[in-house]
């Protein structure tokens, strides 16, 4: 709704697939992820706007692409800077307060961006390091696809393992505050870690 205005377009209908800010944002998100949008591969979000399905691999990529600005035009690159700018000053308006990714930009960032999504999507961006990375898991729930990510995060950031140690602990609670169960990471996700934590990485430019 704020775009629409600062754009100056009517804001009535900002939603719709065929209103002029969503063909440009379906744009953004070609461009970067280096996909064709199918619309008849499209949804609709908790929030009504557009939602596009596309490979996990184009999905890191255009993560990586955020947070490097590499094979950006001039304005995308200088866009994607000043949005992590933003969201590394204030994380909690990013997710919230309490939440994964709130946690770990405060405690990690400018080194991590990461931005988790519905239906157990979570993807974030590595600038230094030149690396997206972008999951899901089949069952759609946060709490397997935040333990994932925090112990790829901890094999590639050093100072991760500390920060998100209670995530990595993977404790589950019911509403009552009862410890009831743990997530923990798989044995494949496992095997793979000592590889991603060897793997020869690049720097890149930082936000």
């Amino acid at each position: 709704l704020a775009a629409s205005v600062h754009l100056g377009l009517d804001p009535r209908g900002y939603e719709r697939p065929d209103h002029r800010l969503q063909v440009m944002i379906a744009g953004i998100i070609s461009e970067t992820c280096g996909v064709r949008l199918d619309q008849d591969r499209m949804g609709v979000d908790g929030c009504s706007v557009p939602t596009w399905s596309l490979p996990l691999g184009a999905l890191a990529q255009g993560f990586a692409r955020l947070g490097t600005r590499e094979d950006l035009s001039p304005t995308r690159a200088q866009a994607a800077q000043r949005l992590l700018r933003a969201c590394f000053a204030s994380p909690v308006l990013v997710a919230g307060e309490g939440r994964f990714d709130t946690i770990a930009m405060r405690a990690l960032a400018p080194d991590l961006f990461v931005k988790g999504g519905a239906e157990g999507v979570h993807c974030a961006a590595l600038p230094g390091l030149g690396l997206g990375i972008a999951l899901k898991v089949d069952d759609g729930a946060k709490r397997g696809t935040e333990r994932a990510i925090a112990e790829i995060l901890a094999a590639l950031i050093p100072e991760a393992r500390t920060a998100l140690a209670e995530q990595l602990e993977g404790e589950v609670l019911n509403w009552r505050g009862l410890r009831v169960g743990q997530a923990v990471a798989s044995a494949a996700l496992t095997r793979e870690l000592p590889a991603i934590a060897i793997a020869p990485r690049r720097k890149a430019r930082g936000p």
